[in-house]
């Protein structure tokens, strides 16, 4: 049983996540440090002196943007992309939703009497609109003199929730990327 107009609202409830606010991680991460260049080495103004870098530290460059390939020497592998911290992040819920409400019911109190003034109750008992139409009186063929329905309420149904479904996607940041080239480090140092 529904009542008429009877609807059920949407009542979202905000999304805790877990461990603050870090929605995502990289599986690569790298530190870069800016050495100091000596210029009095080179001889030649066109030219920059770098001095060497022993394992596990490489000599690097870096340029804006996503590129494929890496200039000579710093091509010993190939460029990695790093993106910054946060991605391009179009992750949301659809729309909460509910169904028509089912379930609901109408329920009183029966109650008989043995005189018509209503003062000599010999039944009570809870109905509902979800039990059946009858209800046998015993013993069979007693005799009344009065009824009454009382305690009348009605129970809402509940409504099947919907929606709440994720979509969206959180993505590198293709134009915040730095591309970064190395060389291979020295070993020894001759």
């Amino acid at each position: 049983m529904v009542r008429a107009n009877e609807k059920c609202d949407v009542k979202p409830s905000p999304i805790i996540k877990a461990g603050g606010t870090k929605i995502t991680e990289w599986e690569t991460g790298a530190l870069a440090c800016r050495s100091s260049l000596d210029t009095s080495l080179c001889g030649s103004g066109d030219k920059l002196c770098v001095p060497k870098v022993l394992y596990p530290y490489r000599q690097c460059i870096w340029q804006k943007g996503k590129h494929t390939k890496c200039p000579k020497p710093y091509n010993w592998e190939l460029p990695r992309t790093m993106y910054p911290f946060q991605p391009k992040d179009s992750r949301e819920c659809t729309a909460c939703t509910c169904g028509a409400p089912q379930g609901g019911a109408c329920v009183a109190t029966l109650r008989l009497f043995d005189d018509g003034a209503c003062a000599s109750e010999f039944l009570k008992q809870p109905i509902s609109s979800l039990g059946g139409d009858c209800d046998p009186i015993f013993p069979a063929g007693r005799a009344m003199g009065g009824k009454s329905v009382t305690d009348h309420a009605y129970v809402a149904g509940t409504c099947e929730a919907g929606g709440g479904e994720p979509i969206g996607e959180a993505v590198e940041d293709d134009e915040n990327a730095v591309t970064v080239c190395c060389r291979q480090s020295y070993i020894f140092d001759f």
